[in-house]
């Protein structure tokens, strides 16, 4: 259990770049799939899509990359946020 944050981390990394792989490989079969992932990390879903609004070129390859590290770390302080709350209450 202690291991949480580095297994939730892990998993999204897994889930981005499967989702944003196929979308860059294949556009016009997968190109709505990355919106689980902006479904997935909405709280800093919102952020990158605002500092993607700046971007003019690749904004997809800029968006795997932003979901990969942002998304990654938020799910890592779940894990760890989780492991604290349950920490507390076992007494």
């Amino acid at each position: 259990m202690k291991h949480l944050p580095f297994l939730l981390g892990g998993l999204h990394a897994f889930f981005v770049a499967i989702v944003f792989g196929s979308a860059i490989c294949n556009p016009m079969r997968a190109g709505l799939l990355p919106m689980f992932v902006f479904v997935a990390d909405f709280p800093i879903s919102l952020l990158i899509e605002w500092l993607g609004s700046w971007m003019q070129a690749s904004r997809l390859l800029f968006e795997a990359i932003a979901y990969l590290i942002a998304g990654s770390l938020w799910f890592y302080f779940l894990g760890y946020l989780l492991l604290k709350l349950r920490g507390t209450r076992e007494v």
